[in-house]
């Protein structure tokens, strides 16, 4: 059988050529088994991964160690800003909670550069590798508690809104322009939840901070509606030609899976200020079908971004 399947112009083979051919190939055989035996047995055998692995970092950022006048710390991230700047200057998203938005802000704004080529996202976090420091965002997004009014014993501090809008506005943004040539026209602030709280107050406290703030799931529940008193001194002022409100907008979310509460509100503040329109105040509101309170600011990012970063103001 071997010998029929040789080439025709072989030869027939004499049996005793045929034997010392065939112990000769066996020799071969067990010396090749003998040399790549070794390199399938350490082939097989699993990599050793060095249990201290360097964490991963988010490319095209850089972190800065801040710290408010009243001594409080925080860590800003930032996307670094694309050269050469535009000749009107970056325009800059602040977001808030950023340990735990600041990834997927970074990443949208890098996968979608060619959209957003003027764009700057600077996040307000704090020092902690926790997504959030909630003893912190409890302080710097709230108002003062009530005049007498007892607060649990184990109750995060609150009343520090104001002092967070001090540290924005005389120091974070004035820092940022100095790093890097901003439009000081577009200029833009996202909250969530407590955040979204801030938002608010930031728009009815101090109007002229930023073009477009962007609440996502407001807090406007909170501390017996606070917020309403606020939004009234802030309509009054607007309709007496104190407020100019020409470019400004306020974009609203909320969370289909959310309580029907948070739905409400964010509906009925979008229908109040709709009265705003003719002094320039765009508002807008969205529901996001499928999305629960936690999940609604990740899923908001980019039409956030596309928001904010394509406004047209001139």
């Amino acid at each position: 059988m071997l010998i029929s399947t040789l080439p025709a112009r072989t030869p027939p083979l004499k049996h005793g050529g045929f034997a010392r051919r065939l112990t000769t190939l066996t020799r071969r055989l067990a010396l090749l088994a003998a040399l790549i035996g070794p390199a399938i047995s350490m082939a097989a055998e699993p990599v050793q991964v060095p249990d201290a692995a360097p964490p991963v970092a988010l490319p095209g950022t850089r972190h800065l160690a801040m710290q408010s006048a009243k001594g409080r710390d925080y860590r800003i991230m930032i996307t670094e800003a694309k050269d050469p700047a535009p000749a009107n200057g970056y325009q800059v998203l602040y977001v808030l909670d950023g340990n735990s938005v600041f990834g997927a802000f970074s990443d949208t704004l890098r996968l979608q550069r060619f959209e957003f080529d003027k764009a700057m996202v600077v996040a307000i976090g704090y020092p902690t590798e926790q997504p959030y420091d909630f003893k912190g965002r409890s302080y710097d997004y709230s108002p003062p508690a009530p005049q007498g009014r007892e607060r649990p014993p184990n109750a995060p501090a609150v009343g520090g809104h104001d002092e967070m809008l001090d540290f924005i506005e005389h120091q974070l943004q004035p820092e940022i322009a100095r790093r890097y040539k901003v439009d000081r026209t577009q200029q833009s602030l996202f909250g969530h939840s407590f955040g979204g709280m801030f938002t608010l107050h930031a728009l009815y406290t101090r109007p002229w901070l930023f073009t477009h703030y962007i609440a996502a799931s407001p807090s406007i529940w909170w501390q017996d509606r606070y917020l309403l008193p606020e939004e009234r001194g802030f309509t009054q002022r607007a309709n007496a030609g104190q407020v100019n409100l020409t470019q400004t907008t306020l974009m609203l979310f909320a969370g289909g899976r959310e309580s029907p509460m948070m739905l409400r509100d964010a509906q009925a503040l979008h229908g109040r200020l709709q009265a705003l329109s003719g002094l320039g105040l765009t508002t807008s509101y969205e529901t996001l079908a499928d999305e629960t309170h936690a999940t609604v600011p990740i899923a908001a990012v980019t039409r956030v971004m596309r928001h904010v970063f394509t406004a047209r103001t001139r």
